[in-house]
């Protein structure tokens, strides 16, 4: 048969044939770093990028509210804070936010729509991620303010349409995705470092740590972690990239690290301590055990210590990890959400971003500072589960020979139990304005495409295959 062209006159990725600058290639590693340009026209329109990569590079631009100056914030303020941002009205308040997601979610549906039975079996590689839309939708019918539900269903559904268009992109080249990403959101972390040093009075709150134009300085931190994350894995866990976009990949990593440390945010620095100590670790090993751990452990260890920290001081175990005895806080809010869990645990209060919550139980914070807690607020019992049954198949298909989750499995892996570990203190699960989330989405759906289909030639053994390439 005859080899199929790669770009730069290199040969088949069945062949292992060489790549000019870089030595012998396995077969495998060649079909990593660079699918046919021809099947890569074929399978992946380049439009599939662009909404998830709009998005990325908008987040933390004030597109939906008003900048002011920093300012100590008294509790009534808070309050009051709370309350107008899950109000009816916030969601729609700017004309060039509602225009901007309009546009990115009209897209990506044009995009899924023109591969629709593509884009349909992915969906359905996942059964518990249109569940968890369902129980979204579904929970208007429980909700006190069944408009804002259904509100927020538009954003999730715009979100998994973003994360489906930008899967069918990368399936051509899936390590695009962190390197594409990672531009995307060096971009928008360039522009809150610039504000931070242009206009401090905006830009760094009145504690001293850096907010740039995202409004709150954990926020700040959760953008520059999947900054962190999506550079860090273009820099070292893509194979055979060229040394410019490596070099390039760990810049953008470092400006993404200087961004975490200003905000001070301890939960994005541990998680992002988490991540490399994982991506590290995969180096040599498959890591199947860590994921395991990870997927086991981390909600089980996140509840206890919720649960303990209400009621013990853990002082001596917190101030380890740069925490305060209350975990900044955090006790009182965690101990006022289960409270709230108790009332109705099966199916949540609805995924109105706590607004009845916050009307009628004097809650003065939109999140109760844990993914675990927040979700099981909005939609109960069946909303853990099925979160944690959507990770279980994330990371089960990254060690299926027939699924693209191998293929990323250095660079999705620590991602997933960089986000396990950052849901114990802050909340980014079914969050659909949070790049966190988007960005698991994308990897969930994106792993559980096939590798494309490539003819090998006659006389290559098994070994000399891609990862769950078809023979």
């Amino acid at each position: 048969m005859k080899n199929i062209v790669c770009p730069s006159g290199t040969e088949s990725p069945w062949s292992g044939g060489t790549q000019s600058g870089y030595g012998p290639t396995p077969s495998w590693l060649a079909y990593q770093v660079r699918a046919p340009r021809r099947l890569a026209v074929k399978q992946g329109s380049s439009l599939g990028r662009i909404p998830l990569l709009l998005w990325l590079a908008s987040q933390g631009l004030p597109l939906g509210r008003t900048l002011e100056p920093s300012k100590p914030t008294l509790i009534e303020d808070t309050y009051a804070r709370s309350l107008a941002l899950t109000s009816q009205a916030s969601s729609l308040s700017s004309g060039l936010q509602v225009g901007f997601l309009a546009a990115v979610y009209l897209l990506a549906a044009l995009v899924v729509a023109a591969r629709l039975h593509q884009a349909l079996r992915l969906l359905g590689r996942h059964p518990a991620l249109p569940l968890l839309l369902l129980l979204v939708g579904a929970s208007a019918l429980w909700s006190n303010n069944s408009d804002k539900v259904l509100m927020n269903l538009v954003h999730h559904t715009g979100a998994v349409l973003i994360a489906m268009a930008a899967a069918l992109r990368y399936q051509a080249d899936p390590w695009r995705l962190p390197l594409e990403a990672g531009y995307a959101l060096g971009l928008a972390l360039a522009v809150q470092l610039l504000a931070v040093g242009v206009a401090p009075a905006y830009a760094i709150d009145w504690e001293g740590r850096w907010i740039g134009l995202t409004g709150q300085a954990n926020t700040l931190g959760a953008l520059a972690l999947c900054g962190f994350w999506a550079n860090l894995a273009a820099a070292f866990a893509r194979p055979a990239e060229r040394a410019q976009r490596r070099l390039v990949s760990a810049v953008l990593a470092a400006l993404s690290a200087v961004a975490m440390i200003g905000a001070n945010s301890v939960t994005s620095m541990l998680s992002a301590a988490c991540l490399l100590a994982a991506m590290l670790y995969l180096r040599h090993s498959g890591g199947r055990v860590l994921a395991v751990a990870g997927l086991l452990a981390m909600p089980v260890v996140t509840m206890l210590v919720v649960t303990l920290a209400s009621t013990v001081n853990l002082s001596s175990v917190a101030g380890a990890a740069g925490r305060s005895g209350d975990f900044s806080g955090r006790t009182a809010i965690w101990a006022d959400g289960i409270e709230v869990i108790t009332k109705r645990p099966l199916a949540g209060w609805s995924f109105d971003d706590h607004a009845y919550v916050i009307r009628h139980t004097g809650m003065q914070y939109t999140t109760y500072h844990d993914g675990y807690v927040d979700l099981a607020v909005d939609g109960g019992v069946l909303a853990v589960l099925l979160l944690l049954l959507l990770l279980a198949g994330a990371m089960r298909q990254q060690y299926q020979r027939q699924r693209l989750g191998r293929v990323l499995r250095a660079a999705a892996l620590p991602f997933m139990l960089a986000l396990l570990v950052y849901n114990t203190t802050e909340a980014s699960f079914v969050s659909a304005r949070n790049p966190m989330w988007i960005l698991l989405l994308t990897l969930t759906l994106l792993g559980a495409a096939r590798p494309l289909a490539v003819t090998p030639q006659a006389g290559v053994s098994e070994r000399g295959r891609p990862d769950g390439a078809q023979g």
